[in-house]
């Protein structure tokens, strides 16, 4: 009889546990995960976006993706897009959640700076969809900003600065000086007062020339130096 009841308290401990793994944490993550998906201010996956605009007054700063991990910056000047740049902001975007509504729907936006926003985040989708942002002020307590979907009245509040979701056209071009290969440069040349160095690749190794004296180079340093302009 003892070993009976132990058997059927196993039993009910391993039933127990079961339920908690297979349908309790799976329901309490998908009910989180929903959770969470209920309170992002603009639900959207990052790939899924084509183009990129940020408006600030008469200011408008647009980019176009050209392909993977690669954009293009058409306004206000005609540059090679930082795809990290543009990456990060995106993921951090779509990652933003709001942290309560303000109001449901306002019958006037200026209290909040969103009648005439400073700032207009809008997307451009894949599927032809456009979603966005209208970025209000900060909030006086400080640490948040008010916040309104491209359409509709509701006013959001998030932890987050008017100055972090801004960017600038320089934020978001190619700062690289030189568009190169690293392993295609075979030379590199040095001139100064008249005085010229240079750095030859002969196959896998540098040479360093300077004034007819051949000394072999430190690949390293070399490597590092190209990697850096």
């Amino acid at each position: 009889m003892r070993f009976k009841g132990t058997a059927l308290l196993a039993a009910a401990l391993v039933g127990i546990i079961s339920y908690y793994f297979l349908i309790d944490l799976p329901s309490e993550k998908r009910k989180n995960k929903e959770k969470d998906r209920a309170e992002k201010v603009i639900l959207f996956d990052p790939e899924n976006v084509k183009g990129i605009s940020f408006t600030k007054g008469e200011v408008t700063i647009t980019l176009k993706g050209l392909g993977i991990d690669e954009w293009q910056m058409t306004a206000p000047v005609n540059a090679k897009g930082d795809a990290l740049a543009v990456s990060e902001f995106l993921s951090f975007l779509s990652n933003l959640n709001f942290t309560r509504v303000v109001e449901e729907s306002s019958k006037d936006l200026s209290p909040f700076g969103l009648d005439i926003p400073g700032l207009r985040i809008i997307l451009s989708m894949n599927n032809g969809e456009t979603k966005g942002v209208r970025v209000g002020d900060d909030h006086p307590m400080g640490n948040k900003v008010y916040l309104a979907l491209l359409k509709g009245s509701q006013v959001l509040a998030a932890d987050v600065t008017k100055n972090r979701l801004d960017r600038s056209a320089h934020d978001l071009r190619d700062k690289t000086i030189l568009d190169f290969k690293t392993p295609l440069i075979k030379k590199i040349e040095f001139i100064r007062n008249g005085k010229t160095l240079n750095l030859i690749k002969d196959k896998e190794s540098w040479q360093v020339l300077e004034n007819r004296i051949s000394a072999k180079g430190n690949e390293t340093e070399i490597t590092n130096l190209l990697n850096k302009i």
